[in-house]
């Protein structure tokens, strides 16, 4: 599963604009697909036009009004057509409900572009391409120094060697905030308690480190009256929904649709399960794993449940999208919570 898309593209940039690389492009312009909004682009202002040079002016730069938003918009597209100018399109895998006339532009402009993406259904721009570059994220190297700073020398061991021994622990944890949460789970916790939870199992993995987030916002915050089931429950429902209607960048109204408290609202908003953007007001998981991982969760307790609405709902949605790659590591999820729910019985009806 490729990852760290993002914190390439952001990685880069940052490079750029300090002097360590890229001297050979006057301008780096990061576009991330998911925050090309469709509904944003209806062409029923100047600001809204569906054009690349709009896009980059609404979403790299100050809000500006008028004749300065016109002049920067020339600007930007007398600089997006020349080789000197780089244009990083970030996550084409999440072009459901972004404004593909912005995408297909960028895809044939002039100047020098980059292209992240999941690898899947990108037939048509691989034919645009001088070469392809899979992404792991961090690489073994790195992800070895990167515990090793965080954790005294016995404990980086340790975990190292824990996480070797289970495969696909040791490839998720390739992912910067994995990384991140595992080291802190690691150093502030009980370690045979967190190995005897987690036992090898991706899904446990995400569940601990989920739980772990919670109880740091409920302490934090002195939360008196909070339900985890609850929320967990509701983070369920707007993953699935997201993820049906190809949002990683979720709406706040989706947010309230699935609150049926205030109290709930506001522990969805701030419990760190759900992060709200710099500028807007629509929110994301902390890596698209997570919503992933809520998503196939909540999708078990449908299949598993009694109500028959739901289990048709479920049957039909996995039997029409079991072999479409965008689902898969949301499945992959969901059939190890059908068989923690209901054992090998259940995992032999899925």
């Amino acid at each position: 599963m490729p990852v760290g898309k993002t914190s390439i593209s952001r990685k880069l940039a940052y490079q750029w604009a300090s002097g360590q690389w890229g001297k050979e492009f006057k301008n780096v312009y990061v576009v991330p697909v998911r925050e090309l909004d469709k509904r944003f682009y209806d062409g029923k202002s100047p600001r809204s036009a569906p054009k690349l040079a709009n896009a980059i002016a609404n979403l790299r730069f100050d809000w500006r009004d008028g004749l300065t938003y016109e002049a920067l918009v020339k600007h930007v597209s007398d600089e997006i057509v020349k080789p000197s100018t780089l244009l990083i399109l970030d996550g084409l895998d999440e072009i459901s409900g972004a404004c593909e006339r912005i995408v297909n532009e960028a895809k044939h402009c002039t100047c020098k572009l980059l292209m992240l993406s999941r690898p899947y259904n990108l037939q048509a721009e691989r034919a645009l391409v001088d070469f392809e570059l899979e992404c792991l994220g961090l690489g073994d190297e790195h992800l070895v120094q990167f515990v090793q700073e965080e954790l005294s020398q016995a404990s980086a061991s340790d975990l190292l060697y824990y996480l070797k021994i289970n495969s696909s622990l040791w490839d998720v944890a390739h992912v910067p905030v994995t990384a991140n949460i595992l080291c802190s789970l690691w150093r502030d916790g009980d370690k045979e308690q967190f190995k005897n939870d987690v036992k090898g199992s991706l899904r446990m993995l995400y569940e601990r480190m989920s739980r772990n987030l919670w109880t740091r916002y409920v302490e934090k915050n002195e939360i008196q009256e909070a339900n985890r089931d609850d929320v967990f429950h509701a983070l369920g429902k707007i993953a699935f929904h997201a993820l049906k209607a190809g949002q990683i960048l979720i709406d706040g109204d989706l947010i309230d649709k699935h609150a049926h408290t205030l109290s709930l609202k506001m522990n969805l908003k701030t419990c760190a399960l759900l992060l709200l953007q710099l500028e807007g007001t629509q929110y994301q998981f902390p890596h698209l794993t997570f919503q992933e991982y809520f998503a196939g969760k909540y999708l078990a307790t449908l299949l598993c449940g009694s109500d028959h609405a739901d289990l048709t709902m479920s049957e039909d949605f996995i039997s029409h999208n079991k072999y479409y790659p965008k689902y898969r590591v949301m499945l992959c999820f969901m059939a190890e919570e059908v068989r923690s729910i209901q054992g090998v019985e259940g995992f032999g009806r899925l």
